[in-house]
């Protein structure tokens, strides 16, 4: 399993989040918790991970070692999700996954930078592939 040192992420503003030389436009766009409750944002996960995934991605999602994190535009239409939890130590991204039409424009990565800014406010070193 692929292990990468999380490094501190570096926000600039508001409007845009660095990484090297790298921008990625993060406004209107919001991240937003997902859990197994019903709503909106839940069942356009759960349609999502079901497409990429065939399995109920938020099945483990309990408030306990896994979480969720959807990222939706301001009319909260999803626009993808990733799925991680301490375990072992080590900070394991389990799901991650971009509607079709958005790959390509930064939402993965902003996505993965989520994570990596839980690792740092929880004191985990590690991030691996689950």
């Amino acid at each position: 399993v692929p292990v990468v040192p999380v490094v501190p992420v570096s926000v600039s503003t508001a409007a845009e989040s660095k990484v090297g030389c790298l921008q990625v436009p993060l406004e209107p766009l919001q991240l937003v918790s997902v859990s197994q409750d019903t709503g909106p944002v839940t069942s356009q996960v759960r349609s999502l991970g079901e497409e990429e995934f065939r399995e109920d991605v938020l099945e483990i999602v309990d408030g306990g070692i896994w979480k969720g994190t959807a990222l939706v535009d301001a009319a909260e239409h999803l626009i993808g999700f990733v799925v991680y939890g301490v375990l072992h130590g080590a900070m394991s991204l389990r799901y991650i996954a971009i509607i079709p039409e958005e790959r390509g424009k930064g939402h993965g990565r902003r996505l993965v930078q989520h994570v990596c800014q839980c690792c740092l406010e929880q004191k985990v070193e590690k991030l691996t592939l689950f």
